[in-house]
């Protein structure tokens, strides 16, 4: 049996077939603008490695445990002192951050 379709019948079968190839296409595209995208961060944040305020995870958990000591051992002149040395704040922002009045902007690159 051979069945004969009109080329509106050929498009209507082929339509889902194209829109896909389409989305392929579109997310094809947007990969590859992700990956140059990440590529530009990795050297962003290569060139700031040795950028004295940026900490690891460890050595910010590590600086908070010692302020949190500070603080509760009811030092707060050596806790601000800390603050001071790890973010170089001034002594204004350091005490009002110890105090949880002040949240600093993050530095801008």
């Amino acid at each position: 049996m051979k069945i004969e379709l009109t080329s509106e019948e050929w498009k209507a079968i082929m339509a889902p077939g194209a829109a896909m190839t389409e989305e392929v296409i579109r997310l094809n595209a947007e990969r590859v603008r992700l990956e140059k995208q990440v590529d530009s961060l990795g050297r962003d944040c290569a060139s700031r490695a040795n950028d004295p305020r940026i900490y690891t995870k460890d050595q910010l958990t590590n600086a908070l445990s010692v302020v949190c000591a500070y603080l509760s051992a009811g030092s707060k002149i050596s806790a601000i002192k800390h603050v001071r040395e790890i973010t170089h704040l001034g002594l204004k922002e350091a005490k009002d951050l110890v105090e949880g009045n002040y949240m600093p902007t993050p530095p801008r690159y």
